[in-house]
C-alpha cells in the first residue's frame, strides 16, 4: 500500500484527506488532530479550560470543547492592547516618573 504525500506546508494529514474529526479526544490523540502537545492538554484539562473526564488512564475531553478553547485563545491573542497614551508618558512610566505639567 502505497502512502499519500502530504501537501507542502500542511501538518493535519485529516484536513487533507477530507476526515471528520473524532468525537472524543485522549492525551493520546490530541497530537494528531489538533497538534497539541499531550502534556499540554492535560494541563489544561487538569485546570478546567473545559468539561473532561478520566476513564482508566486516558483523559477525556470532547473535540468542540478542546477546539472553542483554543480559537477563543487565538481571537484573545490577536486582540491589540489599546494605549492612549504618548511615547513620552510611557517611557516615563518605564522609570517610574510622570509628568506634572506641560
Amino acid at each position: 500500500m502505497e502512502t499519500m504525500p502530504l501537501a507542502s506546508g500542511a501538518s493535519n494529514p485529516r484536513s487533507i484527506l477530507g476526515t471528520t474529526p473524532p468525537e472524543f479526544l485522549t492525551q493520546h490523540t490530541v497530537r494528531e488532530v489538533l497538534g497539541l502537545e499531550p502534556r499540554r492538554y492535560l494541563r489544561l484539562c487538569r485546570s478546567g479550560a473545559w468539561p473532561s473526564s478520566k476513564i482508566a488512564r486516558d483523559v477525556t475531553s470532547r473535540y468542540a470543547d478542546v477546539r472553542a478553547f483554543i480559537e477563543s485563545r487565538i481571537a484573545l491573542r490577536d486582540t491589540k492592547p489599546s494605549n492612549d497614551h504618548d511615547p513620552e508618558e510611557i517611557a516615563l512610566g518605564r522609570v517610574g516618573a510622570r509628568r506634572v505639567s506641560r
